[in-house]
């Protein structure tokens, strides 16, 4: 007896977790198509938006996705780049 209940238990706590991810993957899909339909996108597939945003187009070079390309600011990486290249060059 006190092992089907403590395996019942076991059994309830799997399926609430389960069911707090697929309520999370859920909540995502509606926050984009919320975004999308605010942004003047139309919405034939909603679960498309399960693994991207909304208002990424998918294209790595697009400047209205990559705010810095845009703006023409330096990445983390190329600042990197560049401060090294100063420090080798003064010595």
């Amino acid at each position: 007896m006190i092992n089907e209940e403590a395996e019942e238990i076991v059994v309830d706590h799997r399926k609430d977790k389960r069911q707090k991810r697929i309520q999370q993957k859920s909540n995502h899909i509606n926050k984009q198509v919320k975004i999308a339909k605010s942004a003047g996108i139309r919405v034939d597939e909603p679960h498309r938006y399960a693994k991207h945003n909304a208002l990424d187009c998918g294209v790595p070079q697009c400047p209205v996705c990559n705010g810095h390309q845009a703006k023409r600011q330096l990445t983390i990486q190329e600042k990197k780049v560049m401060a090294s290249m100063d420090d080798s060059e003064r010595e």
